[in-house]
This record gives structure tokens, C-alpha cells and sequence, in this order.
């Protein structure tokens, strides 16, 4: 089990420590979600393959070394930008 502890040292009037509270939150399940996402953040990053993240708007989230090698264009280029800019103008029907 990991545990998180939070303590809080109370003094009296005088500045004299009188009491110590210690609050504990199991945080295992926090660190095992964490253990596991950046297990696959770190595939995703090494992948050849070019593996692009967009959202429902077709903004694009999220751009690996492999979309960079493929598209051309760098991370930086593309987050925040909308996918559409990826589709070639002649292509007009797949911008929809």
C-alpha cells in the first residue's frame, strides 16, 4: 500500500506544540493508474508508427515521432491545430 500522510502541528497560545494530526489517503490505486500511463505514454513515444490524438472537434491533442518521420510536421506544428490540415487539396471530400 502507498499512503499519502498530511500532518498539522497545533500549538497553544504560548507557541508550545500541544497536538499532532496526521490525515493518511491510500494512494495505490493513484500510483498504479500513474505506473500504467506513462508505461504506455513511453510505447507511444518510441513507436515508428504514427500515432495521432485528436478530439471530437479534430483538434489535434497529441503527436508522436512517428507522425513527425511521416507527416513532416513537428509536435509543436500540430498541437492545437485541426487534422484537416493533414488531408492533401485534392482530396476536398475527406476535409468534411
Amino acid at each position: 500500500m502507498t499512503v499519502a500522510s498530511h500532518w498539522n502541528l497545533a500549538r497553544d497560545d504560548a507557541g508550545r506544540p500541544v497536538a499532532i494530526t496526521e490525515i493518511d489517503h491510500d494512494i495505490s490505486e493513484q500510483k498504479r493508474g500513474d505506473a500504467t500511463r506513462d508505461y504506455l505514454a513511453a510505447i507511444i513515444e518510441s513507436s515508428d508508427d504514427g500515432i495521432i490524438g485528436k478530439g471530437l472537434d479534430g483538434i489535434v491533442r497529441s503527436w508522436n515521432k512517428g507522425a513527425q518521420a511521416i507527416f513532416g510536421y513537428a509536435a509543436e506544428d500540430m498541437l492545437g491545430r485541426a487534422i484537416t490540415v493533414l488531408i492533401p487539396p485534392e482530396r476536398p471530400e475527406r476535409r468534411g
